[in-house]
């Protein structure tokens, strides 16, 4: 089209009407009218007002347009009105809209405190798979395939939604990790619970998963977490994550599937000394007892229990004014040098361990555990301070 057409308000008009007339969305007219005419003749906004007038019914090619201003953007509405309008959005829009330009995902990050109730980062090498979930609402699962990598995104808020795209050339643990950098750097994240599961099975995919994970977390502002819990994670994979979370606010480690015997590193972490509560299922922990004499509450399976940590067990309980309980699993319990080292005395058929200063436990024998409760205190594992 010549330069002299293109300049002409009644040609642009007639250009759209005839896109409206063809009956395609808007999207597709637009992409039509730009490869017609050109990309630079008029901006989306513009030929939206006109798309939709036309396809009203109003074909008033010579209609004063300055009766209907063009309406404010988004990027041009005061800070305030922007902070508020990104309040009232879900998660993947916030995230669609970081992806949009740097002003925009600046105000998400300087949003306010964002309370995440749960957020689950799971590593499955042997379906090439990862997934996000946040909040028990949405889930990200990024598969990979022959043209690169399917996104699937699923929500739950009533009905459940979902929306699938293919990203050519993408890999399954780098979009993970960049969705999860941005999902954390969207305001302050406090946490309730990070959960991390690594079933990688070569070294080089978990070492990169891992390293995703902790850029991602580095990224965020003020991010902390009350419980942390991972699944087949190892103590050094572990070590090099925990410390990103604040000692102070992290209470409670759910660490299942440890494995190997490097674990010095990780029981020196302030992370590791000042949290109140652990659980540690799938396997025998080779970490010596006294390392989890700090816990008030403790759930573990050791792979040694000899007669001096049960005595190390009961000097803990003596001293300490906030122990509540304690279950410890071991393979080959002596009950009767347990009873011996606890000298527990029976009270309507409970084992009664009695303190130097007179407080009471009561304490329960198995094949292959020890129990030991503070009166009054309901077992439960979901254990909270």
């Amino acid at each position: 089209m010549s330069a002299a057409l293109r300049q002409s308000e009644l040609t642009i008009r007639t250009c759209i009407l005839y896109e409206v007339l063809d009956k395609k969305p808007i999207k597709q007219s637009f992409d039509n009218f730009r490869r017609k005419v050109g990309n630079d003749v008029i901006s989306y906004y513009e030929f939206e007002f006109w798309f939709y007038r036309f396809n009203n019914g109003n074909h008033d090619l010579h209609y004063d347009r300055s009766v209907n201003p063009v309406p404010r953007l988004l990027s041009g509405m005061p800070l305030n009105v922007i902070n508020e309008v990104l309040n009232h959005l879900d998660l993947i829009d916030l995230i669609a809209l970081m992806k949009v330009s740097r002003n925009f995902r600046r105000a998400v990050q300087n949003m306010k405190v964002c309370v995440i109730e749960s957020l689950v980062v799971q590593l499955f090498e042997e379906t090439d798979c990862t997934k996000i979930i946040y909040n028990l609402r949405y889930k990200f699962e990024y598969r990979q395939n022959d043209a690169g990598c399917e996104v699937t995104f699923f929500a739950r808020n009533g009905d459940i939604f979902e929306k699938q795209k293919v990203v050519a050339g993408g890999n399954y643990i780098e979009l993970c990790n960049k969705d999860l950098k941005l999902m954390v750097e969207s305001g302050k994240a406090q946490m309730e619970l990070f959960r991390l599961d690594n079933k990688g099975i070569q070294k080089k995919s978990r070492k990169k998963f891992i390293a995703g994970i902790e850029k991602a977390l580095n990224s965020a502002k003020n991010l902390s977490s009350k419980t942390v819990q991972t699944q087949f994670v190892s103590y050094p994979e572990l070590a090099q994550l925990l410390p990103i979370f604040p000692a102070e606010k992290l209470k409670k480690l759910i660490l299942n599937g440890l494995d190997g015997r490097e674990y010095e590193q990780l029981i020196d972490l302030d992370q590791w000394k000042k949290a109140r509560i652990f659980q540690g299922f799938e396997g025998e922990l080779n970490v010596p007892i006294e390392h989890f004499l700090h816990f008030e509450w403790l759930d573990v399976h050791l792979a040694t229990f000899t007669d001096e940590d049960a005595m190390k067990l009961r000097d803990m309980i003596d001293r300490s004014a906030h122990f509540v309980y304690a279950e410890i699993q071991y393979t080959r319990m002596n009950i009767d040098r347990l009873k011996r080292v606890f000298d527990v005395h029976s009270v309507e058929h409970n084992h009664i361990y009695e303190t130097p200063d007179k407080r009471s436990f009561y304490v329960a024998f198995g094949q292959f555990m020890i129990q030991i409760t503070k009166p009054g205190y309901q077992f439960d594992y979901n254990y909270k301070l």
